[in-house]
């Protein structure tokens, strides 16, 4: 199992050996995608099942309201968390939102501990 981490910002990515180390610990694998905006990050919320995720981590602040991105959320095939609070009502809602002001990186590495839980429940695979 994997988990894909969509992130805006390289600085989100410096954090990334200690979630990656944390995620193989628990045995998934982790893939860390730093994004050029909307565009990229759709992109890579397209190739994400094809690339073997089975569960999203967003960490793109932008607004979805109208965008290419709000599209692909409700295209996707596998849950997602996000690290940013959007206030709009979309038709793939997040399985989770977290959000801790002023400090992406303790949001990231909340949401990684909330995924690797769920990816790790045995009840979740039963559905």
């Amino acid at each position: 199992m994997s988990i894909m981490v969509i992130s805006e910002s390289a600085k989100a990515a410096a954090s990334a050996f200690t979630c990656v180390t944390r995620a193989q610990a628990a045995g998934q694998t982790l893939l860390w995608k730093v994004c050029d905006g909307v565009d990229g990050a759709t992109a890579c919320l397209r190739s994400s099942r094809q690339e073997g995720a089975d569960l999203v981590l967003l960490d793109m602040d932008v607004p979805a309201e109208g965008d290419p991105l709000s599209d692909a959320l409700a295209r996707l095939e596998v849950p997602f968390i996000e690290v940013h609070d959007r206030d709009d009502a979309m038709t793939h809602p997040a399985l989770v939102t977290v959000v801790v002001p002023g400090d992406r990186v303790a949001g990231v590495n909340m949401a990684l501990s909330i995924a690797l839980r769920y990816l790790a429940d045995p009840a979740r695979m039963a559905a």
